[in-house]
């Protein structure tokens, strides 16, 4: 079981703290109860430390702290989106609204074909109006338009 990253507890976290003497979200409650005599067995009984056996002691308080747990299996999931992943990949495709936008009903097309005259007559394009962009300027004109600093 993993803890939610974004729990904000005051103190430390009861599990974290009583981990090394076995207090897990599986360990069952009437285990849990004699945590108190392990923490004093192995030297480890500290405020912080009854304060959390006091979080977790009563069943209410318990639920509370276990329902910040997440029950799940690092490596399947990793396989699942791992597995998702590559069948995007192999066929991406086209999102529903995409598609659907991409599809042109035939009588649209039919009627835009009967408003269409061909031969469409194109204008000439105009090349004349712009005369400073048909040759390049010379060399000292560039020198002296482009100054580096030294």
């Amino acid at each position: 079981m993993l803890k939610d990253p974004f729990t904000a507890w005051d103190g430390p976290f009861p599990y974290d703290l009583l981990k090394p003497v076995g207090a897990t979200p599986e360990l069952p409650h009437a285990e849990m109860l004699e945590i108190p005599f392990e923490l004093l067995s192995q030297g480890l009984m500290s405020p912080e430390a009854n304060h959390a056996w006091e979080e977790l002691r009563l069943i209410e308080r318990r639920l509370f702290v276990d329902l910040m747990m997440y029950e799940l299996d690092p490596a399947t999931e990793i396989a699942a989106a791992r597995a998702a992943v590559e069948r995007e990949l192999a066929d991406p495709g086209e999102p529903p609204e995409v598609d659907q936008a991409l599809r042109i009903p035939p009588d649209l097309v039919e009627g835009l074909a009967a408003e269409v005259r061909l031969p469409v007559p194109l204008p000439a394009p105009e090349t004349d109006a712009l005369p400073e962009f048909g040759e390049i300027p010379p060399r000292y004109l560039l020198n002296q338009l482009i100054r580096f600093d030294r």
